[in-house]
């Protein structure tokens, strides 16, 4: 088992490129931070110990990664991940997400799976509503 750490970056747009934390070997973990924290909320976990590959992705505009002008919603930040997940050459991985992060996941793998998420972990993830309820009037009706 590897246990050195592959830190790195990689360029998912001109003049942006993203912080990664690339450990371990076996299969492949991606895991996406909450706000307003980075890659780094990962460092104490055991994945690695318990033979996997474990690969944080701190988003534009978070820790080590670049914070360049313009646009930072889901679609911006599912597309970085889709970008890294193409470097990387990887498939069949699973995807954890953590708060906001957990809502991206969820946004990525809607949009561009591709085939490359087999699993997805969701830890207190903000993942959107799609129904009303009271003091939220947007989404569908619910049947009553």
């Amino acid at each position: 088992m590897q246990n050195e750490a592959r830190s790195e970056y990689i360029e998912v747009a001109k003049n942006v490129k993203l912080h990664i934390t690339d450990q371990g070997s076996g299969k492949t973990i991606v895991l996406i931070h909450g706000w307003p924290l980075s890659d780094a909320m990962y460092e104490y976990q055991e994945l690695i110990q318990k033979g996997f590959r474990v690969i944080g992705i701190s988003l534009r505009g978070f820790g080590k990664s670049d914070k360049p002008y313009g646009d930072y919603n889901y679609d911006v930040y599912a597309k970085d991940i889709d970008a890294v997940l193409n470097k990387l050459d990887l498939h069949h991985v699973t995807l954890g997400g953590y708060s906001m992060g957990g809502a991206i996941s969820i946004h990525y793998t809607a949009v561009y799976n591709k085939g490359r998420v087999t699993k997805l972990a969701l830890f207190g993830a903000a993942g959107p509503s799609w129904t009303q309820k009271p003091g939220y009037p947007y989404g569908f009706q619910m049947k009553r």
